[in-house]
């Protein structure tokens, strides 16, 4: 195949694959991620070590929407806690989140623990 024509099939299959990462979360109601929190996964030091927890993030770009549910006991005031929520971010956010989660992390922190209590990595 001449290097032109490799170029565009390139080109093409990028444009496809992008096409499925928006169409298909948006669809299915978004891509989920869960991740374990603890506190030694907390970076660059240690968090609380009685923390853990869990969280479930679903980006959704069709409808250019993160919701993220997270749960954590075993830290200070208060001792347990339940967030939840959503947000409207940018399609590029949504689109970056969905390429490369590994880049994106959940974080906890409290008023013994303010640099973080508690983390996990998405990816």
């Amino acid at each position: 195949m001449p290097r032109p024509t490799r170029r565009i099939a390139a080109v093409f299959i990028l444009v496809g694959l992008a096409a499925l990462a928006f169409a298909l979360p948006a669809a299915a109601g978004g891509r989920p991620y869960t991740t374990a929190l603890t506190g030694a996964a907390e970076r660059p030091n240690p968090g609380d070590p009685d923390a853990t927890g869990s969280a479930r993030v679903t980006v959704n770009p069709g409808t250019r929407e993160v919701c993220w549910s997270v749960e954590v006991q075993g830290v200070d005031l208060p001792l347990v806690a339940a967030l939840n929520g959503c947000a409207t971010v940018d399609r590029s956010l949504a689109f970056a989140l969905l390429l490369t989660p590994e880049d994106y992390y959940v974080n906890v922190h409290t008023a013994l623990f303010p640099a973080g209590a508690a983390r996990g990595q998405l990816g």
